[in-house]
């Protein structure tokens, strides 16, 4: 069996799908171009808005003055709870340690109890000068919290909450 069609269907047919094509293909672009229109209009706005805050140092809010700096090679331990912002404090805390001559050791805390007090042991056993801790659970330490406070090590706090029931030495919201 064989199939014809004429000439003039044919190019009626050719013409329907290319101009549909067309039509899809504008339209397409037109709700992208308006998609990117309004993006780069947001994109402006939130350069706009950090900009005070971006590309320039500004004062740091210090409240209290410190007397002396710590002895060359005090130990300082900082438990790095498992959250990307932790990471983020540990490599904030590097230069101002580095300034103090104080030697900072990063101790992975995880997100569980079992390896918050792990950290912690670790921590004891280094004997330091100072622990933090951030973004920890502090029900997770168990006991391990209050052999730091027995050894006679402080322990700082930040971004914990409920720091004075647990014997935490100072607390930063």
């Amino acid at each position: 069996m064989s199939y014809h069609v004429r000439p003039g269907r044919r190019l009626f047919a050719t013409v329907a799908v290319v101009s549909s094509i067309a039509i899809v293909a504008t339209f397409g672009l037109s709700q992208a171009a308006s998609a990117w229109s309004s993006h780069s209009s947001g994109l402006a706005t939130a350069e706009k808005a950090l900009a005070p805050y971006t590309g320039h140092p500004s004062v740091f809010p210090v409240t209290e003055k410190l007397h002396k700096k710590p002895a060359p090679g005090t130990k300082v331990a900082y438990l790095e709870c498992g959250a990307p912002v932790c990471a983020q404090f540990a490599a904030a805390l590097k230069g101002p340690m580095t300034a103090m001559r104080a030697n900072l050791t990063v101790i992975s805390a995880g997100l569980f109890s079992s390896t918050v007090q792990s950290a912690a042991e670790a921590a004891l056993a280094l004997h330091p000068a100072a622990v933090l801790v951030a973004g920890t659970t502090l029900s997770e330490f168990g006991g391990t919290l209050q052999a730091l406070e027995q050894a006679g090590i402080p322990v700082f706090g930040i971004g914990v909450t409920g720091g004075q029931q647990y014997g935490l030495t100072a607390v930063r919201g």
